[in-house]
């Protein structure tokens, strides 16, 4: 730190080593620092989001989730999954609607929002979602697998098996097909 005491890259670079040592404080204190020395950096936020979901302490990292969904509608996602993971569904769907049209995550962003709507007791909207999308052929894997879920909660295994298995043979680089 004395060569470069106020570069948040700096401080971010110490962090990263700090909590790969397993030095959680002074970890948390060096991304503090970097967050502190330039606020918008996404590299500080989503570090700090890490430290404190993985550190059971979800309620800290929001303000840091939200500044990176304000920077990039991608981000938006992980807030929605943010929101999801503590209920508050109102504010995942608040979150997912207006993404819903992006060309490169709207697909992602309707599955997503789909399933918070089933999980908020709409099933039939979710479902005819999900079943609309797939028609469009957007997101096809995690839609196939999303649909899939929603019959395995409505006890139909013969109805979510074939789409599970189509979802499996689907595009090898897609992380939802594994």
């Amino acid at each position: 730190m004395e060569l470069a005491p106020t570069s948040a890259v700096t401080h971010l670079a110490l962090a990263n080593f700090l909590w790969t040592t397993g030095k959680l404080t002074e970890a948390e204190a060096a991304f503090l620092e970097g967050h502190r020395l330039e606020p918008g950096n996404p590299l500080a936020n989503r570090a700090l989001a890490t430290v404190y979901i993985s550190s059971s302490r979800a309620a800290e990292a929001e303000p840091f989730l939200r500044a990176l969904a304000e920077r990039e509608p991608a981000d938006r996602l992980a807030l929605a999954d943010y929101y999801v993971m503590l209920r508050r569904y109102d504010d995942a769907l608040k979150n997912l609607e207006p993404i819903t049209t992006a060309a490169s995550i709207g697909g992602d962003a309707r599955t997503r929002l789909a399933a918070v709507k089933f999980l908020k007791g709409n099933r039939e909207e979710a479902m005819r979602d999900i079943d609309a999308l797939l028609a469009e052929g957007r997101a096809p894997t995690a839609a196939l697998l999303t649909k899939a879920k929603f019959l395995m909660t409505e006890s139909k295994p013969q109805e979510a098996l074939p789409l599970a298995e189509r979802a499996s043979l689907g595009d090898p680089r897609d992380i939802n097909a594994h």
